[in-house]
């Protein structure tokens, strides 16, 4: 009897899923000190990424959503359908996120492009293996 593993796959979306939440933590928590020179009207104090771009955390959020999503999806299609092949969604998708993840030079391939790294290693193609 046969019996696809994808086992692998799960776990690289489920890291990849784990790395976004733990970017989007930092990024509402962790506080950015001024670079030296700067100074505001009030002279705040670190502000955390997303109080200085809250647009880039919310747009970023949404785009590993929509990816995330993309993925596991075409992750349980090719389960359900016992397809062997890689994932030619995943990988357009997690190309599609490190390219985005460029814009943000250092943290947007810090943070975005990690996980499009990892939704392309979920494309990888099951092996069949012969169980005993």
């Amino acid at each position: 009897m046969e019996e696809m593993r994808v086992l692998a796959r799960r776990w690289t979306l489920a890291a990849a899923a784990g790395y976004a939440l733990l970017w989007l933590w930092v990024a509402c928590a962790y506080h950015i000190n001024e670079p030296a020179g700067i100074r505001g009207i009030a002279n705040p104090p670190a502000l955390t990424l997303y109080q200085r771009n809250s647009l880039f955390v919310v747009y970023s959020v949404i785009v590993v959503a929509i990816a995330f999503f993309l993925a596991a999806l075409d992750s349980e299609v090719r389960e359900r359908r016992h397809n062997r092949r890689r994932g030619r969604v995943c990988v357009i998708v997690g190309s599609l996120l490190i390219a985005y993840s460029l814009f943000g030079h250092f943290w947007g391939l810090a943070s975005v492009g990690v996980v499009g790294l990892l939704v392309i290693a979920a494309s990888r193609p099951t092996k069949m293996s012969v169980a005993s």
